[in-house]
């Protein structure tokens, strides 16, 4: 009877330096498949995981050394060719890391741009994983407020305009960004900003109850 291994793999990503990255993770030098090749976060389902979601949230403790807020299942894949050992199943999802968030780096892991030429060469099919993961993250962007996830607690308009921009990979016109945002019923006033030498900003965060985080239509 055909026993099929199936995994979980995991794109992270954060904005930094003015850049989309994704976490890349160091397969062991004794591993039976891609030793010592990067490649997403990932691991196979433990028969104590309740279902994928709780696999994802250990591994994601496993790899990064903590839980992160936002995760989101982006497709299944599975086939005979993706790992040169036999038949594998895969369930992708990406997370996002916060400002506030910490995940931990060791030489094991490392931030790269998306486009980074490395990211085209990761083991097993991690590549076109990750092309997936990046294009849900960009097709969500422009109906929601999901990059919001991205920054602190609390931001100002200029970073999350700048923090789509950096996602999508495209100029917006920040006039009609800011009319969309302040029709949006989920983003309201933060705490304002202390310490500069300048008039403070306003300031925004995402409600703690959001009754929706999609706009009625695309935002950009």
């Amino acid at each position: 009877m055909l026993q099929i291994p199936v995994s979980v793999d995991i794109a992270v990503f954060r904005v930094h330096a003015k850049q989309l990255q994704v976490l890349l993770v160091k397969r062991e030098a004794t591993s039976s498949a891609y030793p010592g090749q990067w490649g997403l976060a990932g691991g196979t389902l433990d028969a104590t995981d309740a279902d994928l979601l709780q696999a994802v949230h250990r591994t994601l403790k496993r790899r990064v050394g903590s839980d992160l807020a936002y995760v989101e299942q982006v497709a299944t894949e599975g086939s005979a060719t993706r790992d040169p050992r036999g038949w594998s199943m895969t369930t992708l999802y990406f997370a996002l890391v916060g400002l506030n968030e910490k995940v931990e780096i060791n030489e094991q892991t490392r931030w790269v741009s998306i486009d980074d030429p490395q990211v085209r060469a990761l083991a097993f099919d991690h590549s076109h994983l990750l092309q997936m993961a990046v294009q849900r993250f960009r097709n969500k962007t422009v109906y929601s407020l999901l990059p919001a996830y991205l920054l602190p607690n609390d931001f100002t308009y200029t970073e999350l305009h700048e923090t789509y921009q950096i996602i999508l990979g495209r100029a917006i016109d920040e006039s009609k960004f800011r009319t969309k945002l302040k029709a949006h019923p989920d983003l309201i006033l933060g705490d304002k900003r202390t310490g500069v030498a300048y008039r403070a900003p306003v300031m925004l965060r995402v409600s703690p109850t959001p009754s929706k985080l999609l706009f009625p239509k695309p935002l950009v």
